[in-house]
């Protein structure tokens, strides 16, 4: 057997740029779950504050990171009762892959102005 190994490695660009984000915050933050499955990043993360929870209760800062994977409307709705911003880094993929399933699932009208949003998001992200 051969093993082949990439000549490049990387991430995709929904993660990237959430990785931007929570780099560039002021104020301390936690993230709601893992930003990445790359543990050296995640260090990095931690050296910088950046704190990482995978239940909103563990939460201890002012204001939670949704990750590039998303986040339901009750984990987003639950993170405000609390009282806690909400940074929201949701690639724009999985917004529309989201916003698709909700639509096939009848939760959601053709027409409205969140779905005309994510299609747009879509078509920028390609472009």
């Amino acid at each position: 057997m051969k093993i082949l190994r990439a000549s490049h490695l990387g991430m995709c660009f929904g993660v990237r740029d959430a990785i931007g984000l929570a780099l560039a915050q002021t104020e301390p933050s936690t993230i709601l779950g893992e930003l990445v499955h790359n543990e050296s990043i995640l260090d990095d993360l931690r050296s910088r504050g950046i704190r990482s929870e995978q239940q909103l209760d563990a939460v201890v800062t002012p204001t939670v990171m949704i990750t590039a994977h998303g986040a339901s409307e009750r984990a987003i709705s639950s993170i405000r009762a609390r009282g806690l911003k909400v940074l929201e880094a949701t690639c724009p993929l999985v917004r529309f892959a989201h916003c698709r399933q909700r639509l096939c699932d009848g939760l959601q009208q053709p027409h409205d102005p969140a779905r005309v949003k994510m299609k747009q998001e879509f078509a920028d992200a390609r472009a």
